[in-house]
């Protein structure tokens, strides 16, 4: 079709080498443009995607490699710039927290050897809302213990049921304050 193009406007036509060069860079450059408008974009613009973005990104970047023949300069370069610029944001408990706790992502772009230490941090973070917050005493239960209990009991439910519940829509933080109220604080 390009060549079509150049050979009406008489124009010099593209070599195949040429063409083979533009699908290769087309295939690298696609995925990162589309990374930079996730990262500058206005709407999605959280820090929470920070580590799913360049998790996607590095990704796509290696599942190109089989294809590349001319551009794989690109790719090394590529693929070592955002090591260089991210590594520091990918182990970052900060950014991690910001991702588990984004709606979209939660676990999923976690190793799974690093779950479990994050749903305690999670659980850590949630406690030390709960605790800032004031207890509401019942003055019909005569268990002085009663109210500490069912604090730590309904606190661990809320944070279970936000990892286990399927919705990625950001309204499903309605079903979970404690979780949106984390979210505003990292």
């Amino acid at each position: 079709m390009l060549n079509v193009v150049c050979k009406q406007l008489s124009l010099p036509q593209f070599q195949p080498q040429h063409m083979n060069f533009m699908r290769e860079y087309v295939t690298l450059m696609g995925p990162v443009a589309r990374a930079l408008d996730v990262l500058q974009g206005e709407i999605n613009c959280y820090f929470g995607y920070v580590i799913p973005t360049i998790s996607a990104l590095t990704e796509k970047l290696n599942a190109a490699t089989p294809g590349l023949h001319v551009t794989h300069p690109l790719q090394t370069a590529l693929l070592n710039g955002i090591k260089k610029r991210f590594s520091e944001y990918m182990p970052n408990p900060d950014c991690v927290m910001a991702t588990i706790t984004h709606h979209k992502f939660k676990l999923s772009y976690l190793p799974p050897e690093l779950r479990g230490a994050y749903m305690l941090k999670l659980d850590h973070e949630m406690n030390v809302m709960n605790a800032a917050e004031p207890a509401t005493a019942d003055p019909g239960n005569d268990d002085f213990y009663a109210s500490a209990t069912q604090n730590q009991q309904t606190h661990v439910q809320h944070h279970v049921a936000y990892l286990n519940d399927t919705s990625t829509e950001i309204h499903m933080l309605q079903k979970h304050p404690q979780v949106r109220n984390l979210v505003y604080q990292i």
